[in-house]
């Protein structure tokens, strides 16, 4: 029929099936510009605009009832107040993407470099990174659980929410400061946990810039002291003394065994200069 397309001819144009039509007229959300008298459903090209903004409004998320109802008292105020706030609907998910996308990218990162530089100790220069940090003593899983629990509560109050590192950090001083109390005599003890942000923010803490020795290891609560002795005595051989600081950063989750996990993580030595 000159002017018309039939239902195929019509799910051609709009590369969609013929399945999806024939819902979309049942349910009343795209119907047939006319029916014929043998029940052959025929569409106009003005029709194609209209499926148009369905599938570009499907695409974002939005409910097949939801775009109905849009469709039903469809105005140019209403459709650009229903474009206007799927767009900044789709800003946020493009804008959670992209944060994930840069935890996984660090993630594969820092798996990498681990992996070929483990039990490796090096030198490191860094630039002033800002961190939330949760003050709380970790020297065994439920202090360091309750720690956790404290910071996601805080960091969710951000809009960092989600970081490229959770961390822990502590004062070489303070290292076993409850002793008594650990899980082992090897287990460090951390004066509290961190995640690390982008950006400065309220509320914010920074990691001073500078030199700083880095190794990547497989540790467990058995093998902790040895860390913190070998790097002394890199720092030693190196003409350097151990500042204060220690930063460990763990990624990855448990390898091997849950039963017996062992953790890849990174630790940061500050170098007095």
């Amino acid at each position: 029929m000159t002017g018309y397309y039939s239902i195929s001819e019509f799910a051609k144009l709009c590369y969609t099936t013929r399945d999806t039509l024939l819902h979309y007229d049942k349910i009343g959300l795209l119907k047939p510009s006319f029916k014929a008298k043998n029940g052959y459903r025929y569409y106009s090209f003005a029709q194609y605009e209209t499926y148009k903004i369905i599938y570009t409004l499907r695409q974002t998320g939005l409910s097949l009832s939801t775009i109905k109802e849009h469709m039903s008292k469809r105005t140019p105020t209403g459709l650009l107040n229903i474009l206007s706030s799927t767009q900044s609907d789709l800003d946020r998910k493009i804008k959670h993407l992209t944060d994930l996308k840069d935890v996984i990218s660090h993630e594969r990162y820092e798996m990498e470099v681990a992996l070929q530089n483990l039990n490796k100790f090096s030198f490191i220069e860094l630039n002033t990174q800002y961190i939330i940090k949760i003050e709380h003593p970790i020297y065994s899983d439920d202090t360091f659980r309750a720690a956790s629990l404290k910071l996601d509560a805080e960091a969710k109050k951000m809009d960092s929410y989600i970081s490229y590192v959770i961390g822990v950090y502590g004062s070489l001083k303070n290292m076993y400061k409850h002793k008594d109390s650990l899980e082992s005599s090897d287990m460090m003890n951390f004066d509290g946990i961190y995640m690390r942000v982008k950006r400065r923010e309220k509320g914010a803490s920074p990691i001073a810039k500078g030199k700083y020795i880095m190794t990547y290891k497989f540790f467990n609560f058995e093998n902790e002291n040895i860390i913190l002795e070998r790097a002394k005595q890199f720092a030693e051989e190196n003409g350097f003394e151990l500042d204060d600081e220690l930063y460990q950063e763990s990624f990855g989750g448990p390898f091997e065994s849950i039963d017996d996990p062992k953790f890849l993580a990174k630790y940061l030595f500050k170098v007095k200069e």
